[in-house]
């Protein structure tokens, strides 16, 4: 699931607009990780730990956008990856 329209509802009232940027360029994986991040039950009662989970996934994702913006045609995790993209020879 991306984002529904209770997690942009949070997300506004958390100063991060449906239209930001960083919201625009994620990918459906991540969006589906901040709509689990903001529907976790185990922060669910306290939303000081809900607002500090939700800014600490946003701030990972934007720090990644940043650095692919830095770094053209490179992915920020394709060091996880060492197999992927290299041609068998």
């Amino acid at each position: 699931m991306l984002l529904s329209p209770a997690d942009y509802d949070y997300l506004a009232l958390q100063g991060v607009p449906r239209d930001s940027v960083v919201l625009q360029k994620m990918s459906p994986k991540e969006l589906s990780r901040l709509h689990k991040v903001i529907n976790d039950t185990r922060t669910g009662g306290n939303p000081q730990s809900r607002a500090d989970a939700v800014r600490g996934v946003l701030a990972e994702l934007e720090g990644n956008q940043r650095w692919e913006n830095a770094n053209p045609g490179r992915l920020w995790d394709e060091g996880k990856y060492p197999a992927l993209g290299k041609a068998d020879r």
